[in-house]
């Protein structure tokens, strides 16, 4: 009974709330049904474990599909912070980025749009489409945060990538990559 606690304590830090409330009510019956018939041995016990735990990493891909953090985005006077998203499905789709600023607030300042693209709004990208946002040198206050991007799509249908530019200050370029640069 402890292993089956401890296996759900370990995925805490990976099961959304919802999936996690799931899983618990499927340890517990786990733990019933392993109580009520005592005939029970190590292979029975194993696959049981081996249920929970592909349904826990099921469940977690599930939950995560359609959205991505955006880990950094900075509006500085002399910078250019832009973000690309790209459809790599079969089939149109919405693509909605939201921008935090430092203090949690939503971003809704100036932008340069790239192809369509909007902050807070969805864009609406064909196939092998792509379209794109920047905060190119805009003067006034310094903003930075987090980011999300969502989109209406299948599972793996969206790719992203984000730079950063600074030729004022020691030339800086930094490559910021969206999910692993991995399809979400």
């Amino acid at each position: 009974m402890n292993f089956y606690l401890s296996l759900v304590g370990a995925l805490v830090g990976f099961v959304p709330l919802p999936t996690l409330r799931s899983l618990k009510r499927a340890v517990r019956w786990h733990i019933n049904v392993l109580h009520m018939s005592r005939k029970h041995t190590m292979k029975t016990t194993f696959t049981l474990l081996s249920i929970s735990f592909i349904a826990a990493i099921l469940f977690t891909s599930a939950a995560q599909a359609g959205s991505a953090f955006i880990p950094w985005w900075m509006h500085y006077p002399s910078s250019t912070w832009c973000l690309s998203v790209s459809n790599v499905s079969h089939s149109a789709l919405s693509v909605t980025v939201i921008l935090f600023k430092e203090d949690g607030k939503l971003y809704t300042g100036k932008f340069l749009s790239q192809h369509g693209g909007k902050i807070g709004e969805p864009i609406k990208l064909q196939p092998n489409e792509s379209s794109g946002v920047c905060l190119q040198k805009i003067p006034g206050e310094i903003h930075f945060g987090y980011g999300r991007i969502e989109h209406t799509g299948s599972t793996h249908a969206v790719v992203a990538f984000a730079q950063y530019a600074d030729q004022k200050n020691h030339n800086r370029w930094l490559s910021i990559p969206i999910n692993g640069s991995q399809p979400f």
